[in-house]
């Protein structure tokens, strides 16, 4: 999961390899990487195995700003443009809805 994120430098995700025991649990292994800052908290969920999404297109998603209603508000930094945006997911029923 964490290659497929490409949160990591592949020297990161080196050493995180290296750090991992056989016998680490992804939970042990994600709380390691979020204590030594190569990870938010937020991204330690997926890891560990709570369902969560880590990439949005080009954009890997940082933080939960927020969430409503309407759908959640995600910190994102894009890869290419190295900027930070407040990016908003919105659940397919919301999008479908023609508004008023």
């Amino acid at each position: 999961m964490l290659e497929k994120s490409k949160l990591l430098t592949a020297a990161q995700l080196d050493h995180a390899c290296r750090m991992a025991g056989p016998d680490d649990m992804p939970r042990t292994i994600a709380k390691s990487l979020a204590r030594e800052g190569l990870i938010t908290r937020w991204q330690a969920g997926p890891i560990a195995g709570r369902p969560q999404f880590l990439l949005l297109g080009q954009v890997p998603l940082i933080e939960l700003l927020g969430h409503g209603g309407t759908g959640n508000v995600l910190l994102g930094e894009h890869v290419t443009m190295s900027r930070r945006a407040a990016l908003k997911v919105v659940p397919v029923r919301c999008a479908r809805t023609p508004p008023r």
